[in-house]
């Protein structure tokens, strides 16, 4: 029986992983972690402010 309970998915992992690679661990470009996946800082979705 489905009951229609789950979230939706609404943040892709890579955007805060990338967040926490770059502002907490210093690596200036995550794009080797995470190939073909790039996001701006500016999108960074604020999850260490």
């Amino acid at each position: 029986m489905q009951q229609d309970r789950d979230l939706a998915r609404t943040t892709d992992f890579r955007d805060v992983f990338a967040e926490v690679v770059t502002l907490h661990l210093g690596t200036p470009k995550p794009y080797g972690i995470f190939p073909g996946f790039s996001i701006p800082p500016e999108r960074f979705c604020g999850f260490l402010s």
